[in-house]
């Protein structure tokens, strides 16, 4: 009697935790900055706590990307290159183990992702920094499509 009251309720709660862990797409706002991402001076900002998350968000965000007239685009190109804002922090916090340095500041490198449109063929290059934590915000010449379906902007 008391498996039989068992399942049903592992069942319920089974159900409410799927419910709760359902992802909705993650959509970018739009910037007003006509520069953002297209020079050093100011670049986008991908950040997450860890590096693989970064990676994946950086792929999401990557196969979203369309020029504005709706053309798919395609990384051909990832280089680090100086970063013209670096500040040295005052104070440098150490990992005791590995010997890393944790407080990078805005970070000595930026990445520059190198982007060829599918069809027109033509080159675009954005500047990324993984180091500094704001909000992912996309170029003016660029829209972003979510991956499988409509146009979205925040």
């Amino acid at each position: 009697m008391k498996t039989l009251l068992k399942l049903p309720l592992f069942l319920f709660l089974f159900s409410g935790l799927l419910a709760i862990s359902q992802e909705k797409p993650i959509i970018f706002a739009s910037t007003s900055d006509p520069v953002t991402g297209l020079s050093a001076y100011s670049p986008i900002v991908i950040h997450t706590p860890y590096k693989h998350q970064t990676r994946k968000k950086a792929e999401y965000f990557f196969t979203g990307l369309r020029t504005r007239n709706g053309e798919k685009l395609q990384v051909t190109a990832i280089k680090d290159v100086p970063n013209p804002n670096f500040k040295k922090p005052k104070i440098l916090l150490h990992n005791y183990i590995t010997g890393e340095v944790i407080n990078k500041g805005n970070g000595k490198f930026l990445k520059k992702v190198t982007l060829k449109s599918e069809e027109s063929g033509e080159i675009y290059e954005l500047f990324i920094n993984t180091n500094i934590k704001d909000e992912l915000l996309v170029p003016q010449p660029f829209l972003f499509e979510i991956p499988g379906g409509s146009i979205g902007f925040n």
